[in-house]
């Protein structure tokens, strides 16, 4: 069920606040955890409900594999640790890797895979990894216990289901005991309502419009089709923006429905194209993800706790299964590589050139060039398509013209009169957008966490200001139709 549907919006949406509120008042917390993990498996279910029992049933054993790490001590707790650990990626490296592990064999080895397409179940990367961090805090007794009805409703809650953020589960454990979340908070809700509205207005408004300069040239691509270095650099820059407002847009809404249902998430962004090296693109870009990699999987490795070549070491693995994180393709993998290449050169600045400093706008612009032609392999449908772009991008073939693509090229007067229907037009309009305005933090901050110069702004200003965006909304709802979050796909 998607966040900018007609039926989520005016349906799903009123039916489980007013039941989630009901059951707190009635019923305590127990009463509301019942009640939002009734609406996310009616949520999670709504598209494949086969997948559901997958779902559930990942639930129940995890749950049972963490109360016995809880109970058991010495090797027989570690044994479970690494078996649960096991089980988690068994399933998830089934559905998402299987067939790119068959496929990449049989480039090698001399048979012929039967390979039969699998249905990637959504968020499974997420919840699948929300629950490996689950066992292991258990392991280092960092949760001391759990109750059902609160780790379903911890892996189920249908605001960061599907695309995040990551929670742990102390985040969210401490709110569900505290007696604050049993009273209805006006600011909370209007908060809420504002993300919510911010995020519906990036998907729909900017991100979903951007998409229309983006598909038909990487498909082009795909084919091999003749694609022109203008039409290349063009989708490239249109997707770098597309996928910024669209993550971000979700990341925003999945806030702002937990701060309706009275929950704080953790913020997925920070202004990410404004990092001026690579090393702040990651502290600002899918902040969750970062954390995770980073605390289970770079530390337990050595970090930066060890030689420096083992760090930089490190840093690669860690950055290589990111991108395998991300997709079963070699291009996820060149992604993630070279994400690490240059986490590498970062640091090996730092450690060995630390006066030798880029002036900060120089260095904003650098990342982000360098950012928005590795989203060109992220985009591609497979290794081979980013290629043939890059070729495209950097004229190694000689200038071509134009294809039969109907898209403006930047020349000025053709600007002018497509107006709002040009590529330019929008990609303008996204770089005031996301380097001339504040993020949305600063814009619409939940209670108790202003810590900038700009004001929190006042459940009134906050209504009145996520009403009119929600009309925009609607109004381009009205006429496009909703559309999927292109983290769905991984």
């Amino acid at each position: 069920m998607l966040f900018n549907s007609y039926l989520f919006i005016f349906i799903f949406l009123p039916v489980t606040l007013a039941l989630v509120g009901a059951g707190r008042h009635l019923y305590g917390t127990r009463g509301g955890l019942t009640c939002i993990v009734a609406a996310s498996l009616v949520f999670y279910g709504y598209w494949r409900p086969l997948f559901l029992t997958l779902l559930i049933g990942s639930i129940l054993v995890n749950h049972q594999i963490g109360l016995w790490i809880m109970t058991l001590s010495g090797k027989h707790r570690r044994a479970w640790l690494w078996t649960g650990i096991t089980l988690n990626i068994a399933v998830l490296g089934y559905f998402k890797y299987w067939n790119f592990f068959l496929g990449s064999l049989a480039h090698v080895l001399p048979f012929d895979p039967d390979i039969h397409p699998l249905v990637l179940p959504l968020g499974i990367s997420f919840y699948t990894f929300q629950q490996i961090a689950f066992l292991l805090d258990i392991h280092h007794k960092k949760i001391e216990r759990s109750s059902f009805v609160e780790y379903m409703a911890f892996v189920s809650f249908f605001p960061q289901l599907i695309a995040g953020p990551i929670v742990r589960y102390n985040t969210v454990h401490r709110q569900f005991i505290s007696p604050e979340w049993l009273r209805w908070n006006n600011e909370f809700f209007a908060t809420g309502l504002c993300l919510f509205s911010l995020g519906l207005f990036k998907k729909t408004v900017l991100a979903d419009q951007l998409a229309v300069f983006v598909g038909p040239i990487f498909d082009a691509g795909a084919r091999g089709d003749v694609v022109s270095a203008i039409e290349a650099w063009t989708a490239t820059l249109a997707y770098t923006f597309q996928l910024y407002f669209d993550f971000s847009g979700y990341a925003d809404m999945a806030l702002g429905l937990g701060a309706m249902l009275g929950i704080r998430l953790p913020d997925n962004f920070n202004s990410p194209y404004k990092a001026h090296n690579f090393i702040n693109f990651w502290q600002r870009w899918h902040i969750s993800l970062s954390r995770f990699f980073r605390d289970y999987l770079y530390i337990p490795l050595g970090g930066n706790r060890c030689s420096f070549s083992r760090h930089l070491r490190n840093l690669m693995i860690t950055m290589l299964l990111c991108g395998l994180w991300h997709g079963a393709g070699w291009q996820f993998i060149f992604w993630g590589g070279m994400h690490g290449l240059f986490l590498m050169l970062n640091h090996l600045r730092i450690s060995r050139f630390p006066n030798l400093r880029m002036p900060r706008p120089l260095g904003v612009l650098a990342t982000f060039s360098i950012i928005a032609l590795l989203w060109t392999a992220f985009r591609s449908a497979d290794m081979f398509t980013a290629l043939y772009l890059y070729k495209r991008m950097f004229c190694l073939s000689g200038f071509l013209t134009p294809a039969q693509f109907s898209f403006p090229t930047f020349d000025i007067a053709n600007f002018i009169t497509a107006g709002a229907g040009s590529a330019p037009y929008w990609l303008i309009l996204s770089a005031l957008i996301v380097w001339g305005l504040p993020n949305t933090a600063a814009w619409c901050r939940l209670p108790q966490e202003n810590m900038g110069s700009l004001p929190v702004f006042k459940g009134v200003t906050k209504a009145i200001m996520a009403g009119m965006l929600f009309f925009v909304c609607l109004k381009v709802l009205a006429g496009t139709g909703s559309s999927e979050f292109l983290y769905f796909n991984f």
